[in-house]
């Protein structure tokens, strides 16, 4: 059987009288929960939520379960400690814990927002995010519910289940998640799941890659292989090119102001903002490369060619799987060159070198993500929406405005005389 003990939460008393005003049923805890007791396999779970209160005790619970999960760098402490740190208190998250005969099995950070849509309040559920766009710009990729291997299949789809009935929630937002490993019975695609965006996810797994001088070279396809000899051929004019990590914090600190700079000044270039426009982004940086430098999870390498520089790259490393997750290069060095392709060919032989398992690309499309991978994902971000005759009317209207809209700018492309396009609309989902 499953036990349920009473949330703890904050504003929970405001949030059930909206549950009342708004025509809701409320749900107690004696309720009949047949349907996660099979899930359960009939194994005595309990499962709690409580305002997030004492950091020190959930770092240390947090860490011995994301060890037994292998938990990719995104679910570790090195991530969510410097998330949860750099978070205004009031915006705390509220913590959802599974426990089995008193272990822990599950954990997971949730935010409750109440939104108003027209005349209706809509309830929302954030999955290791806030809720506030320039908050999460961070981005977080392979996430889930932090759960004991164990346990998982039967876990996900009932602890998704629960938080979505127990708080009452209309939508849950699970961003950056593996499609493969979407909680069970929860699709990412269907009548009550909404899918905002989907991404390759790249990687190259390096225990694929011939061991032998040229092997990272020999695995890469004809034409790509003779695109990188080419740059490698145009840079050799000034020197070797080479590859260096930070050999301290304050060096690293140092990288990493070079390396926004350098990608800053490429997307201005072109109109856009950048991944570090906002002052919270640079910030929870800084802070992850203090915090992760020294253990030897956080990486900065500077990849040169004579006394100049190529570029340089930002990783998080964790149980042999190196996650690149940001970059900055110099395209103005050597005219027409590729410095993205000569800096990750030299940081995946160095993690070849350092007997690393993983290169990951991480989520987004490019034509050098794919030519370099040998393994593509993909990772969702969806909304999983109650299953009430107003959500299917709701997301049927929303799936109909995108339908006409699609429509309208193909016939703008088509017949531009007929008037300008009009560019997607940011926030586009219910």
């Amino acid at each position: 059987m499953i036990a349920y003990e009473i949330m703890v939460y904050p504003d929970r008393r405001r949030h059930l009288a909206a549950l009342s005003n708004s025509g809701h049923s409320l749900k107690t805890i004696a309720d009949d929960h047949k349907s996660d007791a099979m899930v359960a396999d009939a194994r005595d779970y309990t499962f709690t939520l409580a305002a997030l209160t004492d950091l020190a005790a959930l770092e240390t619970e947090w860490r011995e379960l994301a060890g037994r999960a292998h938990a990719a760098f995104f679910l570790s402490w090195h991530w969510i400690g410097c998330w949860l740190a750099t978070l205004p208190r009031e915006q705390y998250p509220s913590l959802f814990r599974v426990t089995l005969n008193q272990r822990v099995v599950g954990l997971a950070l949730v935010t409750f927002r109440t939104h108003r849509w027209g005349p209706f309040l809509w309830r929302r559920l954030w999955l290791h995010q806030s809720g506030d766009e320039a908050l999460d710009a961070l981005a977080i990729e392979y996430n889930n519910i932090l759960l004991d291997p164990a346990f998982a299949t039967d876990l996900r789809p009932a602890a998704l289940r629960w938080l979505m009935r127990e708080t009452g929630a209309d939508e849950f937002r699970l961003s950056g998640i593996l499609a493969a490993i979407a909680p069970p019975g929860i699709p990412t695609s269907g009548p009550l799941v909404w899918t905002h965006n989907s991404k390759p996810a790249y990687r190259l797994e390096l225990g694929r890659v011939p061991k032998t001088a040229d092997g990272l070279l020999a695995s890469l396809r004809h034409t790509t292989r003779r695109q990188l000899r080419q740059a490698l051929r145009q840079y050799a004019v000034l020197g070797v090119p080479e590859v260096a990590p930070a050999g301290s914090r304050t060096e690293a600190l140092a990288m990493l102001d070079k390396l926004i700079d350098l990608h800053q000044r490429y997307w201005n270039k072109r109109g856009r903002p950048g991944a570090f426009q906002g002052q919270g982004f640079t910030d929870f940086h800084r802070l992850m490369v203090r915090r992760g430098f020294d253990s030897g999870h956080v990486q900065l390498l500077h990849c040169t060619v004579g006394d100049a520089t190529i570029g340089y790259l930002y990783n998080f490393v964790l149980d042999g799987h190196v996650y690149n997750y940001q970059t900055g290069f110099d395209y103005d060095l050597i005219e027409r060159s590729k410095p993205g392709w000569v800096c990750h060919y030299l940081a995946i032989e160095r993690a070849l070198r350092d007997g690393a398992d993983i290169y990951d690309f991480l989520a987004g499309a490019s034509q050098f993500k794919a030519t370099f991978a040998n393994r593509t994902d993909e990772m969702v971000w969806i909304s999983v929406l109650r299953d009430t005759a107003l959500m299917r009317c709701a997301l049927g209207f929303i799936r109909m405005g995108r339908h006409l809209r699609g429509k309208m700018r193909l016939g703008r492309k088509l017949f531009p005389r007929l008037g300008k396009a009009v560019p997607p609309q940011a926030g586009d989902h219910p």
